[in-house]
């Protein structure tokens, strides 16, 4: 149900928050020469997305603050590595989107 992929995804944006404040790349979805951040979520419906959005706007607080203080990481990838930063089923609210 809605509910549990809600916490799951609440749950990976907390892991992804804490991986970057220890200066952690999250890239166990990556490969290869490939280092970076991807976030994924559910697909909600259309009727719960804005509950969502509040719900998850104090997590993307954390994790906009915590990708502020990787990105100097992300700039010291070796030359042969390439950084990725990708977004699946996200949808923003307008105070997430300023944030990120």
């Amino acid at each position: 149900d809605e509910a549990d992929h809600l916490a799951g995804d609440v749950q990976d944006l907390q892991s992804m928050t804490i991986k970057m404040r220890r200066g952690e790349f999250s890239d166990e979805r990556t490969s290869g020469n490939e280092k970076g951040v991807l976030v994924g979520m559910y697909d909600y419906a259309p009727q719960d997305r804005d509950a969502v959005n509040n719900i998850l706007l104090p997590h993307w607080n954390e994790f906009a603050a915590a990708l502020q203080q990787f990105t100097p990481a992300i700039n010291m990838l070796p030359d042969d590595c390439e950084s990725v930063f990708m977004f699946g089923n996200v949808q923003l609210n307008h105070d997430a989107m300023l944030l990120i």
